[in-house]
């Protein structure tokens, strides 16, 4: 798991890096947002680098806080 990424353009260098090193595994992308997010632009930079929406989910922020707070409990 990668975060800390804001899925601009200045990312798109890293993420093309990343998507050709696992162009022959099957992986999914978990993108944490927030609700007020703009799901659009992430979609289609994600898409320009090589990633196909049925790869793509969306989890809200708060969401993956609760659970890494549960597995160091």
């Amino acid at each position: 798991m990668v975060l800390g990424h804001s899925l601009n353009q200045v990312d798109a260098p890293y993420l093309v890096a990343v998507v050709q090193a696992l162009q022959h595994r099957q992986v999914g992308w978990t993108v944490a947002v927030l609700p007020s997010h703009d799901l659009g632009e992430q979609s289609a930079l994600l898409a320009a680098v090589g990633v196909s929406s049925e790869q793509i989910h969306y989890k809200l922020w708060s969401d993956l806080h609760e659970v890494a707070s549960d597995e160091h409990r």
